[in-house]
């Protein structure tokens, strides 16, 4: 018997209820990579990074980059036609402005998925093959997600995203669960369970027409704390906060059939990274709605390459800059750093 969430189970962990820790609690980081305690708040999703958190290293070197969102890095193997394609207006960095140095530093934001910041060669993609997929869940993060996708069966999986894109995002006010439910009905069968990853509770209006068309409907977060096996589980972790949380529902959202995200959440974007890493039959980017700038194609949840281009985000045409774009979604291109 497949487990069910309890009803009026808690979708989110008690602020104040744990001790104050960092995402890096819940992550294998392996040697060669270097992680410094600076007292900044890495375990939130408000953008705060290391190097703006007032972090100063003695041995760190400072550079005058305005945040990887804003820069494109290259070593040389590209030429200046596909590299210009690849920046889309953003700061090109030269390869030799990195110093020798173990420890550098800057002011700007790091937000930006490595897909859309290394323009790289076979060397350095090899480099980063190594280092990108080294860091990711500790074991017993994963284990647990494998237990509870494996006691699911055959399931799909879509992440909603709700309280910050609200906020943020004035286009994304509009949609509406009716044209969520629509564009889902495109790519999911009815007859097979839906798996919600959402920051919002289950018993949010907005989800009333998904529970309509799909009746077999299922919270991750609601199981997760509200399950009595799974909560007891989740709480016997070294660290059983909302990082860790965030993490199970990521994993669990990528062992699913099929899974449709949110566009212009980095949550969606490392789903859709981890399926790459997985190699499963299902590794399209899909999205829940279109809200972007007028001009892409979107059809059965997919955004669709109509230009010419030699990437990904010049084939589709978002209309929006390369700023926006190095975090609004991730991208086919990772795979070659998986």
């Amino acid at each position: 018997m497949r487990p069910q969430a309890l009803a009026g189970a808690p979708n989110r962990i008690v602020a104040g209820a744990l001790p104050e820790t960092s995402i890096f609690d819940h992550l294998t980081v392996p040697d060669f990579v270097s992680v410094l305690d600076c007292g900044a708040d890495t375990g939130s999703n408000s953008g705060s990074d290391i190097a703006s958190g007032g972090a100063r290293h003695l041995d760190a070197v400072n550079l005058e980059w305005d945040g990887l969102m804003n820069c494109a890095w290259h070593d040389g193997s590209f030429e200046a036609e596909d590299l210009a394609s690849f920046a889309m207006g953003r700061t090109i960095l030269d390869p030799a402005s990195i110093p020798d140095a173990e420890h550098i530093e800057f002011a700007g934001r790091l937000l930006s998925f490595a897909s859309f910041f290394f323009a790289v060669g076979e060397q350095n993609t090899n480099v980063l093959r190594t280092v990108l997929p080294a860091v990711g869940p500790r074991p017993e993060l994963v284990a647990l997600a494998d237990e509870l996708a494996t006691s699911l069966g055959t399931f799909n999986v879509t992440h909603l995203r709700r309280t910050d894109l609200l906020k943020g995002l004035y286009s994304y006010r509009e949609v509406t669960a009716e044209q969520v439910v629509r564009n889902l009905r495109s790519v999911f069968e009815r007859s097979e369970l839906l798996v919600v990853c959402s920051d919002a509770p289950g018993q949010d209006s907005f989800f009333d027409p998904l529970r309509r068309e799909f009746p077999d409907v299922i919270f991750a977060n609601e199981m997760l704390l509200g399950a009595p096996k799974w909560r007891g589980k989740f709480d016997e972790l070294p660290v059983p906060d909302e990082n860790a949380l965030g993490i199970l529902s990521q994993e669990l959202a990528a062992h699913g059939k099929t899974f449709v995200g949110t566009i212009g959440s980095t949550f969606t974007g490392m789903i859709h990274r981890r399926r790459l890493e997985l190699e499963l039959a299902d590794t399209r980017f899909l999205y829940t709605a279109d809200f972007t700038p007028p001009g892409p194609q979107y059809e059965d949840c997919c955004f669709q390459e109509q230009h010419a281009g030699p990437f990904s985000w010049n084939r589709i045409g978002y209309g929006i800059g390369g700023p926006t774009l190095s975090w609004f979604r991730e991208w086919p291109e990772a795979a070659r750093f998986l």
